[in-house]
């Protein structure tokens, strides 16, 4: 069960800038180390909670803490923006190798990489071992300005190119997925244009969403926390 607002135990911070951090985070009570007339009695080490470890001088509370929530709360963002800019420093090869191991994860097939140079416009295939799904055909690009329809139009020339070496002349872009990711994203003509066919356009952002999703280059740890409802009952006896 969530606290209600007056549960939340006030918890005293002796720091440099006081005023500016609790405007910040109004649920902070600080104390600004250059005021002379500073209260020990407020610091970390005096708090008495109503619930606590240690000894009986040194308690600390057990309450869940706004802003620690609001750190976990924004935590995926994080991840989110630092796979981005790790995408924006990598080489254009490990782009699309990223851009491939991370759709192949998130659409259940296998990853198949294309030679770095003379790849026919393709920069990544997904197979399916299942024969009732369409393999993908990928193009990535890690350009530095969003993407616009003229490059959509001959990512579906290089498909239909391709399709035709698979299957002969009767092959079409369509026998394919088509998945285009660029980093930067598109220009509104281009996502106008995608409306039109059968193109998926992913961007920086939803390439990472999809590699936190699926584990790709993402590793989950976990932490031991205190049960609160545990230690409030047992303080209750």
């Amino acid at each position: 069960m969530e606290p209600i607002e007056s549960d939340w135990l006030p918890i005293w911070f002796s720091i440099k800038n006081g005023e500016k951090v609790a405007k910040e985070f109004a649920e902070l009570k600080t104390q600004d180390l250059a005021d002379e007339t500073i209260d020990t009695a407020n610091l970390p080490h005096r708090i008495i909670a109503r619930h606590g470890v240690g000894r009986r001088d040194t308690s600390y509370p057990l309450k869940k803490f706004k802003v620690g929530n609001r750190a976990i709360s924004q935590h995926p963002d994080v991840l989110v923006d630092t796979l981005f800019r790790i995408f924006e420093s990598i080489s254009d090869y490990a782009f699309e190798i990223i851009s491939t191991h991370v759709i192949a994860a998130e659409y259940g097939g296998v990853p198949q990489l294309t030679p770095k140079t003379r790849d026919g416009g393709l920069d990544g295939i997904v197979r399916f071992r299942d024969s009732s799904k369409s393999d993908i055909l990928i193009q990535s690009k890690q350009w530095a300005t969003p993407i616009g329809p003229d490059d959509l139009d001959k990512f579906l020339l290089d498909a239909e190119v391709y399709s035709q070496d698979q299957f002969g002349h009767e092959g079409e872009a369509t026998d394919f997925q088509l998945i285009f990711v660029s980093l930067m994203g598109f220009t509104t003509k281009a996502k106008k244009y995608e409306q039109s066919t059968d193109l998926i356009l992913i961007d920086g952002d939803d390439l990472a969403q999809m590699a936190i999703k699926n584990k790709v280059g993402i590793e989950e740890l976990s932490i031991s926390v205190l049960d609160e409802i545990f230690w409030r009952d047992l303080g209750e006896q």
